[in-house]
């Protein structure tokens, strides 16, 4: 019987990990934008779009199933709504990696593909959209997923598998600069919408 008991808390523990790495890949991608020149922050933006876009859905994906299970076997009902917000967040970074690509249907690299991006943005109004947009996105899928891996670390700490301090604290003082947005943002409902 504790046998059993050990492996099942080693199952939970490792899916924690799993969605710890999501969670630090979600954190790098949203973090400080390093340049303020207008077009270089641009530029950096669409290449972490593109990058992410490889690799956003199996990080969300990690979180929701940790937060999932984690909530179920604390004997509460996972919060549907919480995962379809997370999970429309990765596939609006998707669904704009593509039209960045649009952009430029004969070019090979991500590097060509966000210079031809830069061009078609000809005006201020539209390179500001991009990136009002793109923060907004950025801030929700941190903010969601953050909130997620806070209640599956209370979860496992409710039902024994983790130790008493939360483990998402441990892991954010770990991080040496999680960084803010670019700029602040309006405090938005959580339901906006993050389209260009």
């Amino acid at each position: 019987m504790s046998e059993n008991r050990e492996a099942y808390g080693q199952a939970l523990s490792d899916m924690f990990n799993e969605a710890v790495k999501a969670y630090s890949n979600i954190v790098r991608l949203t973090s400080t934008i390093a340049s303020w020149n207008k077009e270089s922050t641009i530029k950096e933006m669409a290449q972490r779009i593109l990058t992410a876009q490889d690799f956003i859905l199996d990080n969300v994906e990690a979180i929701i199933k940790l937060y999932t299970v984690s909530t179920t076997v604390a004997g509460k009902n996972p919060n549907g709504q919480k995962t379809r917000l997370l999970l429309r967040s990765a596939r609006r970074l998707i669904e704009l990696a593509n039209r960045i690509k649009a952009t430029a249907p004969g070019s090979k690299s991500n590097r060509e593909i966000v210079e031809v991006f830069v061009k078609e943005l000809n005006s201020p109004s539209k390179a500001w959209a991009f990136y009002h947009s793109t923060l907004m996105l950025f801030k929700n899928l941190l903010k969601r997923s953050k909130e997620l891996m806070e209640e599956s670390s209370n979860n496992l700490t409710l039902i024994g598998v983790l130790p008493r301090r939360r483990v998402i604290e441990e892991f954010e003082e770990s991080v040496p600069d999680i960084g803010e947005l670019s700029e602040p943002i309006d405090n938005d409902n959580d339901n906006t919408d993050e389209g260009v």
